[in-house]
C-alpha cells in the first residue's frame, strides 16, 4: 500500500524519460507511442510536464504542451514545433500505475496544470479522453467540445477518443 502523503508531483526531467516510456507501455499498451515522441515533447514544454514519484521510484506522468485550439496532436509523430500563439494546454497523457491512483492526485494535478497554464498564458485545457475515462475528466470540470470532421478524424487515432475542453482557472 501506497502512502498518499508519500507521493508528489514534480517537474519531468529528461532523467525521468525511461520511466516515462516505461509506464507509457503499461498504462497505454493499444496506442504506443516512441521514446522519441516523449523525449520532444518534453524540450518542446519542460515547464508541462511532471511526474508523480515516492522519492524512490515515479508512480505516474502527465505530458501537457500548448496547443492549438480545437485540435489534437498526431499520435506517435514528431512534431517538429509548438504552434504560435497557442491558446491551450492540451494533455497530451496522463498515466498513473494502479498504486498511484484513487490518493487525489488528478486533482492536485489540476492545479499544477492551471498554474503552468497561467505562466504560458493559455486561456483552456483540451484533451481525447480515452478508455471511457470522460466520466473523470468531467470532475475536473472538462465539458464534450463539438468535434469537426477534421478533429473527429484526429481522435480516431487515439482509439475511441471524446475531445473534451475547460478553462484554465487562476
Amino acid at each position: 500500500m501506497v502512502d498518499a502523503g508519500t507521493l508528489r508531483w514534480r517537474a519531468a526531467t529528461k532523467a525521468d524519460l525511461s520511466e516515462i516510456f516505461r509506464i507509457s507501455k503499461i498504462i497505454h499498451a493499444d496506442i504506443p507511442e516512441r521514446m522519441e515522441t516523449y523525449e520532444e515533447k518534453l524540450a518542446l514544454s519542460p515547464t508541462s510536464c511532471f511526474v508523480v514519484d515516492d522519492g524512490k521510484s515515479i508512480r505516474g506522468y502527465a505530458i501537457t504542451l500548448p496547443w492549438a485550439a480545437r485540435q489534437i496532436p498526431k499520435l506517435d509523430t514528431i512534431l517538429g514545433a509548438l504552434p504560435p500563439d497557442a491558446p491551450a494546454l492540451y494533455i497530451h497523457d496522463v498515466a498513473l500505475l494502479p498504486s498511484a491512483r484513487s490518493l487525489g492526485l488528478v486533482k492536485e494535478l489540476m492545479e499544477l496544470l492551471d498554474a503552468a497554464g497561467i505562466r504560458l498564458g493559455l486561456r483552456e485545457m483540451s484533451l481525447a479522453a480515452v478508455y471511457g475515462s470522460e466520466t473523470t475528466w468531467f470532475q475536473y470540470g472538462f465539458r464534450r467540445t463539438e468535434m469537426s470532421d477534421a478533429l473527429k478524424a484526429q481522435a480516431a487515432t487515439y482509439g475511441s477518443a471524446v475531445f473534451m475542453t475547460r478553462p484554465i482557472r487562476g
